[in-house]
């Protein structure tokens, strides 16, 4: 099974950036929401380790070809997909190209194109992907 690896780099009040790699490579970059005990549509995931399964499109049919981590304690529904800033996501891994800024906020840019690359690396199959918190990686 393929691992990749979303190691989080930056916290703030507004949102968590980190980025995913594969084989030390950096596949594309994160945005959550802060880090906020694991509470329901407010906070990140917790660091762990869990199975992620591709979906061609989500339950509620709002996103198309996104992915499902699996196993998230206390947390369903808990998507990685595209969009840029904090607001696109209630508790779900938004994933981009480029960190940077939109409207003064944390974001998330080209999010299509990171799809895309990651549904290349995994060729739309189920994986494993490793949450970690880790300052020292991108500063």
């Amino acid at each position: 099974m393929l691992n990749l690896t979303l190691h989080r780099h930056y916290y703030t009040n507004a949102g968590t950036l980190g980025a995913i790699f594969h084989k030390g490579v950096v596949v594309c970059y994160t945005l959550e929401l802060p880090q906020l005990n694991n509470d329901q549509n407010i906070s990140c995931i917790p660091t762990g380790g869990y199975i992620v399964e591709y979906l061609p499109r989500s339950n509620s049919g709002k996103y198309r070809e996104v992915y499902h981590i699996v196993g998230v304690r206390d947390r369903t529904g808990i998507l990685i997909h595209k969009g840029n800033v904090v607001y696109h996501t209630r508790g779900c891994v938004l994933i981009g190209m480029i960190p940077g800024r939109l409207s003064g906020g944390l974001a998330v840019l080209n999010s299509a194109a990171a799809l895309r690359r990651l549904h290349t690396i995994t060729n739309r199959r189920r994986f494993k992907i490793h949450v970690r918190d880790d300052y020292s990686i991108i500063k």
